[in-house]
């Protein structure tokens, strides 16, 4: 599961170029002389997905002795007709996935909420608040996703404006409120795979023409140093991926500060 996902959101990620690299094909043994005979394909490697897509005649590079021509690309022929592709194509609305997968990255992205029954009650609405903020990109799917809690089980009726409280508070913080209601894309909870190959999650990610910006949310009040490590790691993630004039800021929710990392 861990490893499709992390396929997924990296070949999606790329912004300019997408470099893929893969086993090489299985090679085929003549039994009796044991000379190598040719190549087998069985759809067990990247690199038999790759050569699918890649040996037919719309590819831009030829593939020839089982490998990738990139220094030989080819040119298409001036009289050659641009390639249409109204008929084939699809519009939709999200990325489909099975009803098994969805029901798996649900549980996985919302784990710390299994630990609820064992924190003390004040730590329970920190740990509430932060993932519904995470989750949502309007003020008007709070609401929903409190009764949602209330349905699965995971709060109170009468605990629900002790919650509010907690995320209404960050919600209506002056800066982060201009961030959340101005023009910009919203980006909840979205992995951004680093050069190491480490997948990292910031709570919200702010994008416009112009401006990055970073926000965690922190229930907690220590580890002031550990919490900027964190953001400033997100940061230079966006920054390697391309984005301009990247900021991070910490919101602690016990003292309601917002402090920018620099």
């Amino acid at each position: 599961m861990d490893a499709l996902n992390t396929c997924y959101v990296a070949t999606t990620r790329a912004i300019k170029h997408l470099y893929i690299t893969a086993p090489f094909f299985k090679e085929t043994v003549d039994k009796k002389t044991g000379e190598i005979s040719g190549l087998e394909i069985k759809d067990e490697y990247i690199s038999d997905a790759l050569y699918q897509v890649l040996d037919t005649t719309t590819s831009p590079f030829p593939v020839a002795d089982a490998e990738l021509k990139i220094h030989d690309p080819i040119v298409p022929k001036a009289t050659e007709a641009p390639i249409s592709t109204e008929s084939n194509s699809i519009s939709i609305s999200q990325y489909p996935i099975s009803a098994e997968l969805d029901q798996a990255w649900s549980k996985s992205n919302r784990r710390s909420l299994a630990t609820l029954p064992q924190v003390e009650k004040a730590a329970q609405y920190g740990i509430m608040a932060h993932e519904i903020l995470s989750e949502v990109a309007s003020e008007a799917e709070i609401e929903s996703r409190i009764a949602q809690y209330i349905e699965e089980g995971l709060l109170a009726k009468n605990d629900t404006e002790e919650l509010r409280k907690h995320i209404y508070q960050v919600w209506h913080h002056p800066r982060i409120s201009e961030w959340l209601t101005q023009d910009y894309k919203i980006w909840n909870e979205s992995s951004i795979i680093t050069k190491e190959g480490e997948t990292i999650r910031p709570d919200k990610v702010f994008t416009n023409a112009t401006d990055t910006i970073v926000l965690d949310f922190k229930f907690t009040q220590g580890d002031y140093v550990g919490h900027q490590a964190q953001v400033d790691k997100y940061m230079q993630a966006l920054r390697n991926l391309g984005y301009q004039n990247v900021k991070g800021f910490l919101y602690y929710a016990i003292s309601n500060q917002l402090q920018e990392v620099v």
